[in-house]
């Protein structure tokens, strides 16, 4: 693990995906219960270097089990689980015959941080963003109304001027622009 760590550090991705599934691989034929959280944590390394790499597959597979794993130590009401449940389903959603999977996922991890952290925390506005997209990207009157929460929330946190603010109204201009609405699209 700490072979990967180093490689991750220094971008190198394939480097670092070798030698997590090394680890886990030595793991699963030793005695390790695959309950522990620090292995938990190895799946989900593996997991994000798996989808540097755009192996998306192998990254669902990682972070499913990291995510089982912290459910079943955690329980469902967790910010890791949150955020695990925000990387599956960002890989899912990028597969195109899995997208529709991603949606509940999305949903989920946004139910979890604003339990957790409160409605007006930038996690809520990331997972409001990704919601907008994972569930309502087929319908512009349901995804705008969201979109522009996660951006007055991120205003709120970090200034009108900030990246994840312009991230916020570029999406709503794209998801304009796909519905050919573009006279709303081009001011944004």
């Amino acid at each position: 693990e700490a072979q990967g760590d180093h490689a991750r550090s220094l971008g190198n991705w394939s480097e670092a995906e070798r030698a997590y599934a090394q680890a886990v691989e030595v793991l699963e034929r030793g005695s390790v219960q695959h309950v522990d959280q620090g292995f938990a944590s190895l799946l989900d390394k593996l997991g994000a270097m798996r989808h540097r790499q755009k192996d998306l597959v192998g990254a669902e597979t990682a972070y499913t089990r990291a995510l089982t794993i912290y459910t079943s130590t955690r329980g469902a009401d967790d910010l890791r689980v949150a955020d695990l449940l925000d990387q599956l389903a960002t890989v899912l959603f990028e597969q195109q015959p899995r997208r529709s999977l991603a949606g509940p996922l999305f949903y989920r991890a946004w139910a979890v941080r604003e339990k957790l952290l409160g409605p007006n925390h930038p996690a809520v506005a990331d997972s409001l963003h990704h919601l907008a997209f994972g569930l309502y990207a087929d319908n512009v009157s349901r995804a705008i109304p969201i979109l522009l929460r996660s951006m007055e929330i991120r205003e709120k946190a970090f200034g009108h001027d900030h990246p994840l603010v312009a991230e916020s109204v570029n999406a709503m201009a794209v998801l304009y622009e796909t519905h050919d609405r573009l006279d709303l699209a081009i001011p944004l």
